[in-house]
């Protein structure tokens, strides 16, 4: 099966910074909680091995994260509900177990900064960030809500425990 023509707004795992594809069963995560695995890298990898009417089984996820757990399909389809929920993807409703990204999730999944915004954020001085962050959340109250749930998520998982070791 020849790959799926790809969109130039379509950006794979492995050409985001910072997103990673398990490919090694025991290189995974045990769990899909947010502070092992955030839902950017679990949508990233969901548009990266979707077919070509843009859907994945539970099964196909699982196994490219790498999940290391007896329940791993209801790890991963315990996700996607959550993630349906908050409008970032879409549940086919004639089979189990298929799931895409909506058109939300797929904006989610491109968004990046680009090099000269990547360099400023680096370079500003902690007073600067502490305004950043209050424009952020301003800017977070303002946004739609699965734009907001997923912003909340990602400073949930960026900023947890398991970060800082």
């Amino acid at each position: 099966m020849a790959p799926r023509a790809r969109p130039e707004h379509d950006v794979p795992p492995s050409r985001q910074p910072n997103l990673r594809l398990v490919t090694n069963v025991g290189d995974g995560p045990v769990s899909l909680k947010i502070d092992e695995f955030s839902d950017v890298e679990l949508l990233a990898i969901v548009n990266d091995i979707a077919d070509p009417d843009g859907w994945v089984t539970t099964e196909e996820v699982s196994l490219a994260v790498g999940i290391d757990a007896k329940n791993a399909l209801h790890c991963v389809g315990s996700r996607f509900a959550y993630l349906r929920r908050i409008g970032a993807m879409e549940k086919d409703e004639t089979q189990t177990k298929h799931w895409r990204l909506s058109p939300i999730g797929r904006a989610m999944v491109k968004g990046t900064l680009t090099s000269r915004e990547s360099r400023m954020l680096e370079s500003l001085s902690d007073d600067k960030l502490l305004s950043l962050a209050r424009g952020v959340t301003t800017r977070y109250r303002s946004t739609g809500a699965t734009g907001a749930q997923l912003m909340r998520r990602e400073w949930q998982y960026g900023t947890s425990k398991k970060r800082f070791r």
